[in-house]
């Protein structure tokens, strides 16, 4: 299969995608997170903070999760965006948690500029995660 590259001029648009993909995505588990930590709250207050643990690591399954078995989360699906191999290929769970693994150096105080940057400079609009990975971000075909 050869190597899908992204159409020109989508670089900006596949940026914002990417940025809108990532707010509608937080929405999403910002609600599972107020639910989680609600219920560990409502047993004994003392549990709010594992509550917080567990939707940590969920937050990261997610993420491995849809984008290794549907190449989307919830946010890519409304934005139009997909990650596949950077072959053209369909994802991996395997590239999927290394993507994602390497997301929380992204949502790091000061450090998710080096993400932005990397996209912005990258030749296939590809922050640390995707670089290692061995994935793209592209726009859907339909």
């Amino acid at each position: 299969m050869e190597r899908p590259n992204p159409q020109h001029g989508t670089q900006t648009e596949t940026f914002i995608a990417r940025i809108i993909a990532f707010l509608i995505d937080g929405l999403v588990l910002g609600a599972i997170a107020i639910a989680i930590i609600g219920i560990f709250t409502a047993i004994s207050p003392r549990l709010a903070s594992l509550g917080g643990v567990l939707y940590g690591f969920g937050a990261i399954l997610y993420f491995i999760y849809l984008e290794g078995a549907y190449g989307q989360t919830i946010g890519k699906r409304a934005m139009g965006i997909v990650v596949v191999k950077s072959d053209g290929s369909r994802n991996t769970m395997t590239a999927s948690a290394i993507r994602n693994i390497l997301r929380i150096i992204d949502t790091l105080p000061t450090l998710y500029i080096i993400g932005i940057i990397l996209i912005l400079i990258s030749e296939d609009n590809q922050r640390l995660g995707d670089m290692l990975g061995n994935t793209v971000v592209m726009k859907t075909s339909s």
